[in-house]
Parts: structure tokens; sequence; C-alpha cells
């Protein structure tokens, strides 16, 4: 029984130092942005005004940070803070290239079938 409540703190542990360090990481890139736009003397009107106009910029600014933030601080909390191999989180770089492209077709068969039954169901109208 002792060690199973071992591994429940150790596990607790880990996901509250995970929590602190992937929030640190967002607050760093929020600051650093932040100075950059006082810097740059950026208007942020332009920028939201525009940024609802495109998915993509939506996507390109606000997902694929968080993204390199959420993966990077996983890498630190692994490698560095609990001295763990990174290829236990499910992170493998063996056979690449032949699991993403399985990844990537299975979310355009998820994504494809979602926007199908939309479609028929007539809850979105396509403009030619």
């Amino acid at each position: 029984m002792r060690p199973i409540l071992n591994k429940i703190w150790l596990l607790i542990l880990e996901t509250i130092t995970y929590f602190l360090l992937f929030f640190s990481f967002l607050f760093v890139v929020y600051i650093i942005g932040m100075i950059l736009s006082k810097l740059i003397n950026f208007d942020t009107n332009i920028l939201f005004r525009h940024l609802f106009d495109s998915p993509y910029l939506e996507t390109t600014i606000s997902f694929i940070p968080q993204v390199i933030i959420y993966i990077s601080s996983l890498y630190f909390l692994r490698k560095w803070i609990f001295k763990r191999n990174f290829a236990e989180s499910g992170f493998s770089f063996d056979n690449f290239i032949p699991s993403l492209l399985f990844g990537f077709g299975w979310g355009f068969v998820f994504i494809l079938t979602g926007f199908l039954i939309v479609l028929a169901s007539g809850k979105i109208e396509m403009s030619p």
C-alpha cells in the first residue's frame, strides 16, 4: 500500500510542477510580447481588427505558441527536473514520419466526417 501512495504523491507533485512551469512559460511569452509591442509601438487595434477576419492568423497567434510552450515545458519537466526519459511521455522519434502521417490521416478523417455531418444536417451553408 505504501508504494502506491508514494506513486500517487509523486504524480500529484509532477502535475503541480508541470502546471507551474507551463504557466510561467506562458507568462514569460506574454511579457515578452507586451514588451515587444511597446518597443515597436504596435497598435493592437489593427491586430484585433484583422485577427477575426482570418482564422489562420488567429490559429497562428494563439494555438501554435501554446503548443510550443506545452511541449517545451513537458520536456523541461521530464528531462531536467525529474530526470526521466522524454519518450515515456509518449513522444518517440522512432518511425516519426509514418506516425505523423497516420495522425494527420486520422485527424483529416475525423474533421471531414464532422464537417459532412454538419453539412448534411443543414447547420452550415456553403456559398459558391
